[in-house]
Parts: C-alpha cells; sequence; structure tokens
C-alpha cells in the first residue's frame, strides 16, 4: 500500500509485472516490468512493499534480486545476485521496509534467511541459517516490519512466526505445525497493524487468516 497516493500495489508472479490499482475505485493505474532478466524486467516476481518516498521494492524471485521502481513505473536500481554469499539471493520472497531506518528487509528463502540492505542497495547483514531450532528458518516466505523496528518472518515449512531484532537479534516465535487455534499449516504472508501492533498472518494450508 502507498499511503501517500491510496494506491495498491500488486506483483503478477505469471505475468513478470507489477500492477498498481487505486484502492477507491479498483481501477487500474498502470503496470510496468516485462518477462526477462534485462535491468527493469522480471522472473516471477514475488513480495512487495513501498517506502515513504513512495518507491516500489520488488523480490524478482527467478533472477535472484531486488528491484526499485519510482511510484510513477520508472526503474531505478537492482540489487543482489544469484548465489549463497553476503550479498545473494537464492529464490528470494517477501520484502518489508523499515520505517526508522528505510532499510529494506528480504526474505531469502532458498538460503534459509533474512537480509537487510539499504536504501541505496548497499548489504548491511543477514540473519539465520537452516534448521528447524529457534533462530533457524525452513524456506521463509513473508517478512514485515513493525514500528520498533522488530522484524517479523513468516517460517514456511517450520510451520510458525519468528521475531528478531532489528540488529539480526533473535527474540521470539510463536504458534506450532497443526490445524487447531492458534495453529500454522505454512504460514506465507504477514503483516502488522500500525495502529495495535497486532500481526496478521496469512496461513496458508489452513485456508485462514490469523491475528495476533
Amino acid at each position: 500500500m502507498d499511503h501517500a497516493t491510496g494506491h495498491i500495489v500488486v506483483t503478477d508472479y505469471a505475468g513478470s509485472q507489477a500492477l498498481v490499482w487505486s484502492a477507491n475505485d479498483g481501477s487500474l493505474v498502470r503496470s510496468f516490468g516485462s518477462r526477462g532478466s534485462g535491468p527493469g524486467q522480471f522472473r516471477d516476481p514475488r513480495g512487495v512493499a513501498v517506502n515513504k518516498e513512495g518507491h516500489i521494492i520488488v523480490a524478482d524471485s527467478n533472477n535472484h534480486r531486488v528491484q526499485v521502481w519510482r511510484n510513477d513505473g520508472t526503474f531505478l536500481l537492482s540489487f543482489g545476485s544469484r548465489g549463497s554469499g553476503p550479498g545473494q539471493f537464492q529464490h528470494l520472497s517477501g520484502v518489508a521496509v523499515d520505517p526508522a531506518t528505510g532499510n529494506i528487509i528480504v526474505a531469502d528463502k532458498s538460503n534459509h534467511r533474512v537480509q537487510v540492505w539499504r536504501p541505496d542497495g548497499s548489504f548491511v547483514r543477514s540473519f539465520g541459517s537452516r534448521g528447524s531450532d529457534q533462530g533457524q528458518f525452513m524456506y521463509p516466505e513473508g517478512v514485515a516490519v513493525d514500528k520498533e523496528g522488530k522484524v517479523i518472518v513468516a517460517d514456511s515449512e517450520n510451520d510458525w512466526v519468528q521475531v528478531w531484532h532489528a540488529n539480526g537479534s533473535f527474540l521470539c516465535t510463536f504458534s506450532s505445525p497443526g490445524g487447531g487455534p492458534a495453529q500454522f499449516q505454512c504460514p506465507m504472508g504477514v503483516a502488522v497493524d500500525a495502529a495495535t501492533g497486532h500481526v496478521i498472518v496469512a496461513d496458508w494450508s489452513n485456508d485462514q487468516i490469523q491475528e495476533w
């Protein structure tokens, strides 16, 4: 959501483009991107976020990079490359923006970690590793940041949500695998209600939304 314009930004995974819609009447404002690997092209885009300048940040999943666009659809920059080293991605998924610093938080799905980048595309840090213990990930998907800078991650194949401090230190997890109340099966998306601080989770395999 671009709160300055009231527009809703959506990635079209199969269409390899981003779409901007009016929240007032549901009309299409613009689309941008095309399938490919060049600057301003996408291969299966996933997560999307908007920063306070109105720039649109897209997880270009199968190009293994993040792209940044102006809200008028003008391409600005990309960062990241394929690999498992610092500042590299393997099939990235969710993205979010830290409202205090403007840093970009990325769920580096197939590397089982989260990465933090500055708005100019310079790498800051990564945290997490593959596993099922607290502080480890198995294919993290969605990511969000609350007003205190805490990073909330939908850890899809561990069937829980993890919470981390902005500096990359682990804080806690919540939920457990299952189909009962307050249990998850493959949580995919997360968001934070700015007014209440509640965490909203898309519980994919249980076909429900949970609020915490």
